[in-house]
């Protein structure tokens, strides 16, 4: 079936939003693509739900009828972190909250984690001295545990940077009173 050819998928517009504002995905249909015709939306990062439905508004605006099939083919806002074309728009969500969070210093710790969320979500470890003053230390993770290599009567778990979690971390069995 022949296609319009003459009008090219919207790769931004002199309205659109910055891509640090809105982290947001290029979702094509790939029955309009395998026919040589580029038909797909700009969608921002929200919700699966919203997301979901405007693929579906998309596809039902397809040249082809019965399109049925998507991919995510562009990105922007994601502060150089790397989605798949097949991601889930759990995944793609996410990842945008993840990166809205934490910025371009997120995307490279995302990246350096193998682009594992779990991984470069896991928190700051800090160690609170004997003066009440927090320390920043490094461990390493051994299944679901965390190996610090140095002892320590208390210390804090926290993870991110606005809103901070933080989880307070005390042994008793050194002696040290109770925090």
């Amino acid at each position: 079936m022949p296609c319009d050819t003459a009008h090219p998928a919207p790769l931004g517009t002199a309205t659109a939003l910055l891509p640090e504002d809105i982290p947001r995905i290029y979702v094509a249909c790939l029955a309009a693509y395998n026919n040589g015709c580029l038909h797909g939306r700009w969608i921002d990062a929200t919700t699966p739900d919203e997301i979901m439905a405007k693929v579906r508004a998309m596809l039902a605006d397809s040249p082809l009828p019965g399109a049925e099939e998507w991919a995510i083919h562009d990105y922007e806002g994601f502060e150089g972190a790397s989605l798949s074309e097949y991601a889930s728009f759990e995944t793609v969500c996410t990842l945008a909250e993840f990166i809205t969070e934490h910025g371009r210093l997120g995307a490279k710790v995302y990246g350096y984690y193998g682009n594992d969320l779990d991984a470069a979500e896991a928190p700051a470890l800090f160690v609170i001295g004997r003066d009440g003053k927090s320390q920043l230390v490094n461990y390493r993770m051994s299944g679901d545990y965390y190996v610090v290599d140095r002892l320590f009567a208390r210390a804090e778990l926290r993870l991110g940077e606005k809103r901070q979690d933080v989880v307070k971390i005390a042994r008793n069995d050194l002696g040290s009173p109770k925090p």
